[in-house]
């Protein structure tokens, strides 16, 4: 009874002075302590608002540029987009939270830091993609011999580029991102334009890198994403750079399917092939002295093909197996073998029949 007639009394005194003096009134809480949760009577408790002694100082109130902050959000004007600059403090552009004048400038054709100017970022390459390229029919022109900058930007932004190549080219692939301070976690693949799955890929946790042999000539294309589906944005930039060279000293001859038409393999030559299918056969025929010890070394994998491989050392009859290397994906077979006589040798190489990974390029290279 005590506290309602304070409260009554309370409500009547600030009146009046409302009426003289323009005050604001605290408002009753109906708690004995007769501590106000409202001290200046603007509508917001003092939980909420930054100064509970000024009735114009509350969330939701006009904020004028005048260095003060009236809304209670921690700058002075308003702050839309949440990025703790308001438009008071220079945000050009109070809808987007990447752009302020602590942001960084980025090649989107967008004043990112609000000072006026767009796009002066420096960086590492003249050649910046053009968006959309988001798929294989949209994607940008590239080189073999290139180097282009990129962004992955929205979360589950991916980069197409294509390019052309000649006959028995190996190219090198390079993401190159975290030495540059990007956080992408890049994941790069190759597609031929004969099929929709990736003919290659690699994986980094910051680069990636993928050393590819392309046995026909044409059309291919590139692709960066990031491995994270949730990861994208102005932080997630990279640069992507190719080199390329021809790595076969000599090519197989086809048709090379028995002993009979077996190409020749010498040593210390590095030698190109390309399996067709699981009834391609590819034969090469050899001189090994006696006591000479022999190592074959075929790279399928390690050359960017999808070819699952396995290599059988005949001996000079064409059909006796010597030793046979059907390793499982992704190791490349090898073989290493004495001779105790001498004679012509031959070497059978082919996919692993089981139907899976049944074609692509291959590097061997013959040691005595």
């Amino acid at each position: 009874m005590v506290a309602r007639a304070h409260d009554v009394l309370l409500v009547f005194a600030c009146s009046i002075l409302l009426t003289t003096i323009g005050a604001g009134c605290p408002q009753p809480d109906g708690d004995d302590d007769d501590v106000p949760d409202d001290a200046d009577g603007d509508g917001h408790a003092a939980g909420e608002d930054c100064d509970d002694h000024d009735a114009s100082v509350h969330p939701g109130a006009d904020d004028p540029c005048d260095g003060v902050d009236q809304d209670c959000d921690d700058v002075d004007g308003s702050d839309a987009d949440g990025d703790s600059y308001g438009s008071c403090d220079g945000d050009c552009d109070d809808g987007d939270d990447q752009v302020h004048p602590a942001a960084t400038e980025l090649n989107n054709g967008i004043d990112d830091d609000c000072d006026g100017e767009t796009d002066e970022l420096e960086l590492p390459c003249d050649e910046v993609e053009t968006e959309p390229n988001d798929d294989l029919d949209s994607a940008d022109p590239f080189g073999p011999e290139d180097e282009v900058c990129g962004l992955i930007d929205p979360a589950g932004d991916v980069d197409f580029f294509s390019f052309d190549v000649p006959a028995w080219t190996m190219v090198r692939l390079q993401v190159v991102a975290e030495s540059e301070g990007s956080e992408l976690m890049s994941q790069l693949a190759v597609y031929s334009p004969w099929t929709e799955d990736p003919i290659a890929t690699a994986t980094g946790a910051a680069d990636a890198e993928l050393d590819v042999l392309f046995a026909t000539a044409g059309e291919r294309q590139v692709a960066i994403w990031d491995i994270d589906p949730s990861g994208g944005g102005w932080s997630h930039f990279y640069t992507l750079r190719s080199s390329s060279f021809e790595p076969c000293e000599v090519t197989e001859t086809e048709d090379n399917g028995t002993p009979e038409d077996a190409d020749f393999l010498g040593a210390a030559e590095s030698l190109c092939g390309h399996i067709d299918s699981d009834e391609d056969y590819d034969v090469f025929a050899f001189t090994a002295l006696d006591g000479e010890t022999w190592t074959f070394d075929m790279d399928a994998y390690e050359v960017g093909s999808s070819l699952n491989a396995q290599m059988a050392l005949l001996d000079t009859d064409g059909s006796t197996e010597l030793v046979v290397d059907e390793p499982y994906w992704p190791d490349d077979p090898t073989i290493t073998y004495t001779f105790d006589t001498a004679g012509l040798y031959f070497l059978l190489i082919e996919s692993d029949l089981y139907g899976v990974n049944d074609r692509g390029p291959y590097m061997l290279r013959a040691e005595d």
